[in-house]
C-alpha cells in the first residue's frame, strides 16, 4: 500500500510548545481533528516557520507575555490561540491586546482547544 498525500484542504496549524510530551499529545489530537500540524519549541523558530509555510492558525503556549511572544503575536497575520497557566486577567488582556483570538487557561479539555481553533479560523476567514 502506497501512502497517500494529505488532502489539500487540511487546515495547517503551527504549534509552539516547549514541552515535547505535551506537543506530542496536542499534535495527536489536532491531527485526529483533521489538521496538519508542525511543531516548534520557541517563538523565534515559530517566526521562521511562519515565514516559510502557509499556516491557517497558530497555537502558542505562553505562561506570560514575554517580549519575544509579544513581538511574534503583533507580527502575526494569522489567528493565534494562546494557552497559558496565568490566571491573572491583566495577563490575558495583554495577550488579547497583542492579537490573540482566544486565551485558554491550562489545563483545558482538548475539545476546548478544538473549538478555539475553529472560532479563530472562522473569524480569520473574514479578513
Amino acid at each position: 500500500m502506497t501512502p497517500q498525500a494529505p488532502p489539500p484542504n487540511l487546515t495547517r496549524i503551527l504549534l509552539i510548545e516547549p514541552d515535547s510530551s505535551l506537543a506530542a499529545a496536542l499534535t495527536l489530537f489536532l491531527e485526529a481533528a483533521g489538521h496538519q500540524v508542525d511543531v516548534v519549541d520557541t517563538t523565534s523558530r515559530g517566526g521562521e516557520q511562519r515565514a516559510t509555510a502557509g499556516y491557517d492558525a497558530i497555537v502558542l503556549d505562553a505562561d506570560e507575555l514575554s517580549e519575544p511572544a509579544a513581538a511574534f503575536m503583533a507580527a502575526s497575520p494569522i489567528p493565534v490561540v494562546v494557552c497559558t497557566r496565568s490566571t491573572e486577567p491583566a495577563v490575558h488582556e495583554q495577550f488579547w491586546s497583542f492579537g490573540a483570538r482566544t486565551v485558554l487557561l491550562k489545563p483545558f479539555p482538548m475539545e476546548e482547544l478544538g473549538s478555539a481553533i475553529f472560532v479563530a479560523l472562522m473569524v480569520g476567514s473574514d479578513r
